[in-house]
């Protein structure tokens, strides 16, 4: 694949974070681009856009946990902030859990271990709506292949 034709594949390819590129559409337009190769681009742009914009979400944590304490929906505050809703909750866990990283693992790992003693001030309905997203998110990632 020439250079030009890679950069118009990563250009059409440049989604947000959880959007599906159009199978369809991708066969016409590029139709000598193997599927696997445009898979890999797009896995590609996402995992770039993840490290280039890790930073800024670390940096608005308290701000995505205010909106989520006020009742937002994980998955609706992760798409509006264009980051996967599994590293959204890991960021927002690493500040509510009073302990080391390898403890905010466990919890994702096991999210029954979730519970007051670790997020003290956590009110009893955000711990268990916590509880919840992180179960699904943990379904839906081992679904996916995760």
């Amino acid at each position: 694949m020439n250079c030009d034709d890679y950069s118009r594949v990563q250009s059409v390819l440049s989604l947000p974070y959880g959007a599906c590129p159009a199978a369809s559409w991708i066969r016409k337009t590029f139709p000598k681009v193997k599927e696997e190769t445009w898979l890999a681009i797009y896995s590609q742009e996402q995992q770039y856009k993840v490290i280039r914009s890790h930073h800024l979400h670390k940096a608005n944590v308290l701000p995505y946990l205010k909106r989520y304490g006020q009742g937002e929906d994980v998955l609706a505050l992760a798409a509006d902030v264009d980051f996967p809703p599994c590293m959204l909750l890991r960021r927002m866990l690493e500040q509510l859990v009073e302990g080391p990283k390898q403890l905010v693992t466990e919890v994702l790992r096991h999210p029954e271990r979730l519970d007051a003693a670790l997020c003290p001030g956590l009110t009893p309905d955000m711990l268990a709506r916590m509880r919840v997203d992180v179960v699904s998110r943990r379904r839906r990632r081992r679904r996916k292949g995760h």
